[in-house]
């Protein structure tokens, strides 16, 4: 037994035990906690634990978080005020609480023995504050103190022998093969014979399939029943039995874990006539996915740690998991099927509510407004189904966010929401997340890092690695953002958002080359050509292609060929899905007017890109357009302007109690001074554009001249 401040930690059985209450933790969660005791007052990065408890190539530093928060919630702990774990940014995880080994009294002249030859201290002192002693069982005061001197003697010589043996005995070793015993089925007397025959083809493709598993040996069908199996030495039993109701056939399929009489998995399927109907392969096909998953002990306690015990809709969120993360229209519907697939097979599987109202607000936001309101209507079923299934689920507040965030509800009740949770000291990473992007919107980028530092730390829910990495890069300078995009496009070749982001910095840097072949990829990959608009507005503009004459030209009976004509295609210029983007044209050409009437009248969810695009877009229009008290008073009316700006400054200030956070130097200044910061605050980009030639800018000054 170890002793964790006030807690018994019995590692052998995990459970937690302090005073009357009494606690399970799942078994990974255990060798994570020992080993923080073992390394008490050291921190101990993610990746170390992932190389120590998981060894996988595909696991990734929210494993660990999610084991963190989970430990934290088991010993009443807080990220805000931790008295058991504290986190170091960028260094890792601390075990900041006392730490004592109790051994049994039964130990008696030995342990008594080994402490009279030991020469470490009574007790090693870490922190400050004074060492909580082990309540141990004694009879007797003299006793007792002669064992609480040898329990603390041999708190350092005993700790790591105490983790390997916990971790040898909690699980069989990894290279010996699991026996699975397929029992003879079930209720075959009650068949005709064609159905017999269609029961004993489905054993044998269960069985062929089975076999196919790493590990695995199949002993099958020749026990007949689960007491046989056991005699066997199998692990585990499956079992069937079929049978005929209202002329259809049949079969149930169990498995059974023979040590505790745990059941792993039951299913029911119909299976239609002939030994070799699909009904029959995607019957095999579910019961083979889900014993690979059972009798895998690293999937399982995946399984286990992502909130569900059905091993198809584990397989089905995994599926989700990897299309979602591809970007693109096509793999986000496969995803969204993948989640509502999982969803079917348990409908209290919290984190694939959460997944899938993600990958609906992904593909929003490069969605024309049809589909953003399907995808609306989709995340508002979610919450209605999460809030039977599961009332009590703080993800019901994550949903809340994502549902208003697609509706394009007023961004102003958002953020007095997110600051309210912060303050609460209840906000989850995805809020802490969101709130960094709308800094980066209101350009106050050096607030922005630190909140995207907390989204990381945060131990509810936790934003994913690839949220974090691509929520950061948004406050990089162009020259950065372009070299950084380009190398993640190695690992999402297909991920439009990158994709975009890279044509636009590398056509700000002048690299049309580059830039067009990537725009080509994305063109290809958007099925709803919103962004890829956009990435080819900002391409045509920067490489010249497209000239303000040319644009002038544009709604004239006799238009000026040549450039980017199909951009000037009035049936273009006039798509409601495209005002955005078409004001954003008309603003790096120097049309001031053009992009004031495109951006006045933005639908609900265009004006969400001005809230977070708009930092980015800005650095190529003419300085003398961001001046113009036209624009800004448009940024003012769209509420994206100065008051906007003050109103997340005085949320910084108020909440910097509970993150730590202050406003930098620049922002400061500007609140004092009541004045509305152009530029952001990490880097002025848009001071220089390497993209903008002396004549463009000659164009510029004749446009505002001729408007005047």
């Amino acid at each position: 037994m170890i002793i964790i401040g006030d807690w018994q930690v019995e590692p052998d059985t995990c459970e937690l035990v302090r005073g009357e209450q009494s606690l399970k933790i799942p078994a990974r969660s255990m060798d994570v906690l020992v080993y923080f005791a073992k390394n008490r007052g050291r921190a101990v990065t993610p990746d170390e634990l992932i190389e120590k408890f998981w060894r996988s190539s595909s696991t990734t530093d929210h494993a660990v978080h999610k084991i963190v928060a989970a430990l934290r919630r088991a010993l009443g702990d807080s990220a805000q005020k931790p008295s058991y774990i504290k986190t170091l940014p960028k260094r890792g995880y601390i075990l900041i609480a006392d730490v004592a080994i109790a051994a049994p009294v039964e130990q008696g002249i030995e342990a008594e023995e080994a402490a009279s030859d030991a020469t470490v201290p009574v007790q090693q002192q870490v922190s400050d504050t004074p060492p909580r002693q082990p309540e141990v069982s004694r009879p007797g005061a003299h006793r007792g103190l002669t064992s609480f001197i040898a329990i603390a003697a041999l708190v350092t010589l005993t700790i790591g022998a105490l983790l390997m043996e916990h971790r040898d005995s909690a699980r069989p070793p990894a290279d010996l093969p699991k026996r699975i015993a397929l029992t003879n089925p079930q209720g075959l007397s009650q068949l005709d014979p064609s159905q017999r025959h269609q029961i004993s083809a489905f054993i044998d493709s269960l069985k062929t399939r089975i076999a196919d598993l790493p590990d695995v040996d199949v002993m099958a069908p020749a026990l007949a029943d689960t007491s046989e199996a056991e005699a066997s030495q199998a692990q585990h039993a499956l079992s069937t039995t079929a049978y005929s109701t209202d002329g259809h056939l049949h079969v149930f399929v169990n498995l059974v874990r023979i040590k505790d009489g745990l059941n792993l998995y039951s299913e029911r399927f119909r299976l239609t006539a002939g030994f070799d109907s699909l009904s029959q392969q995607a019957a095999v096909d579910a019961v083979v996915n889900s014993l690979g998953v059972l009798l895998d002990e690293v999937e399982y306690q995946r399984m286990l740690e992502l909130g569900t015990q059905n091993a198809l809709a584990y397989k089905h969120f995994r599926e989700a998991r990897f299309y979602g993360n591809q970007y693109n229209h096509r793999d986000w519907q496969t995803a969204l099927e993948q989640y509502q697939f999982a969803l079917e097979k348990d409908p209290q599987f919290v984190n694939a509510y959460l997944g899938l109202a993600k990958t609906a607000h992904h593909m929003a936001i490069y969605s024309r407004d049809a589909r953003v309101d399907a995808l609306s209507r989709t995340v508002l079923d979610l919450s209605r189904r999460l809030s039977i299934a599961a009332p009590d689920s703080p993800t019901l507040e994550t949903l809340k966010s994502i549902r208003m965030s697609l509706e394009g509800n007023n961004h102003f009740q958002q953020e007095r929401e997110y600051r309210q949770q912060i303050l609460d000291g209840n906000a989850s990473g995805h809020v802490y997340a969101n709130y960094a992007l709308l800094l980066i919107g209101a350009r106050l980028y050096t607030e922005a890092e630190q909140f995207l530092a907390l989204a990381q730390q945060s131990p509810v829910k936790a934003i994913s690695i690839n949220e974090a990495w691509n929520f950061t890069t948004q406050v990089l300078p162009p020259d950065k953002l372009a070299e950084v995009k380009t190398a993640q496009l190695l690992d999402h070749p297909s991920h439009i958002g990158i994709l975009g982001t890279a044509v636009s910095s590398l056509a700000f840097l002048g690299e049309f080359e580059k830039a067009k072949r990537f725009y080509q990829r994305q063109k290809e990959l958007d099925q709803d050509g919103v962004r890829a608009h956009l990435s080819e507005v900002i391409l045509a503009y920067s490489s010249g292609e497209i000239t303000s004459t040319q644009f002038r030209a544009a709604g004239s009976p006799s238009p000026i060929q040549g450039g980017a004509s199909e951009l000037l295609n009035p049936k273009v210029l006039n798509d409601p899905d495209l005002a955005f983007n078409n004001g954003v044209l008309s603003f790096m050409m120097g049309d001031l007017q053009s992009g004031v009437n495109y951006w006045r009248n933005l639908t609900r969810i265009d004006k969400r890109k001005l809230l977070t695009r708009l930092h980015a877009i800005e650095i190529f229009f003419p300085a003398w357009v961001l001046q113009e008290e036209a624009y800004t008073n448009l940024l003012e009316q769209q509420d994206v302007g100065k008051s906007w700006q003050r109103r997340l400054m005085e949320g910084v200030l108020e909440m910097s109690d509970v993150t730590g956070i202050e406003l930098d130097p620049q922002s400061r200044t500007a609140y004092e001074k009541d004045k509305f910061m152009q530029h952001n605050n990490a880097w002025r980009a848009a001071s220089s554009k390497p993209h903008e030639s002396r004549s463009a800018e000659r164009e510029g000054r004749a446009m505002k001249k001729h408007q005047a």
